[in-house]
């Protein structure tokens, strides 16, 4: 867990949106394969199965029956609307949820490898600026914002020593 904690921000960015991509493709191809199914059999209601069958039976290389797209006129209201409902499923599904998977892996990116690091470094500059320096960053991975924090606290700890040499010299100016 901790090598997969410690990967670099751009093999962890790449890493999610692998996976997003990946979960988007399936779910994508289920959802198109669904509405497939859901308006086939829509349509099939409307087909007359002896007319259908004929054709079948005359398919050759040059002909193939398939099951006609019925007219809104023929069907009810809500098989109309569920066969367009299917359109649109088929037609925008993987857009769609590549945005969304896409959108997804850039939130949980930033929550799971940004929001902690960028919340102690904003409090740590928030108290440097006040002049608080007795406090400690505790970000302790090894990745780029790891590297930053430390060095943020290298920067801290040189200030506070910088702060008790300049005190001193005004305490040893002032018993002179």
């Amino acid at each position: 867990m901790d090598k997969i904690r410690n990967l670099s921000v751009r093999k962890t960015i790449l890493l999610y949106m692998a996976a997003a991509v990946f979960c988007s493709f399936f779910l994508s191809a289920a959802i198109v394969r669904i509405a497939e199914r859901t308006q086939r059999q829509i349509w099939w209601s409307y087909v007359y199965e002896e007319a259908y069958f004929e054709a079948v039976e005359k398919e050759g290389p040059d002909y193939v029956a398939d099951i006609p797209r019925p007219g809104a006129y023929e069907m009810t209201r809500s098989d109309y609307f569920v066969s367009e409902l299917c359109d649109f499923l088929q037609t925008y599904t993987v857009l769609i949820l590549s945005m969304a998977g896409s959108s997804g892996a850039v939130f949980l990116f930033y929550r799971n490898k940004l929001k902690i690091p960028i919340e102690e470094l904003a409090q740590a500059s928030q108290k440097i600026a006040g002049n608080h320096l007795d406090f400690r960053i505790a970000y302790e991975n090894q990745d780029e914002m790891g590297m930053l924090c430390k060095e943020f606290e290298r920067m801290r700890e040189q200030l506070a020593r910088n702060n008790q040499i300049l005190w001193r010299t005004i305490e040893e100016e002032r018993m002179c």
